[in-house]
């Protein structure tokens, strides 16, 4: 089963910081103008391999494209407490909301420090 992403809103930005039409989008992409177009309404998720190919021609960083936050389930192994095994916050694996709570802190405090650092 492949992972499916709703990236319309960050597609949509990127288009137009570009400025580039749907149509101009979508031939970059390799795909049709109304399938760029159902994808930058989210009415389609695209594959996860797909993104990689967007962020590839678009010339951005995967991260551009993937969730803040992804909770990790393991479907395969009830020794898990439910199946959930963790959470990747910012590219950070937690495995418990204390660690996940910290590091959602740490983030907010490197935030502030850029923004005052930038005064």
């Amino acid at each position: 089963m492949s992972t499916k992403l709703n990236i319309g809103q960050k597609l949509h930005n990127i288009r137009l910081q570009k400025l580039l039409t749907q149509g101009e989008m979508a031939e970059l992409l390799g795909v049709s103008t109304s399938a760029y177009a159902r994808v930058e309404r989210n009415e389609t998720s695209i594959a996860f391999e797909d993104a990689l190919t967007f962020a590839s021609r678009l010339e951005v960083p995967i991260q551009e494209f993937l969730p803040e936050t992804i909770t990790i389930y393991n479907s395969n192994n009830t020794h898990q407490g439910g199946g959930y095994v963790g959470t990747v916050i910012n590219n950070y694996y937690a495995t418990s909301d204390e660690v996940r709570n910290l590091i959602l802190q740490v983030t907010a405090l490197e935030k502030k420090i850029d923004e005052i650092t930038k005064r």
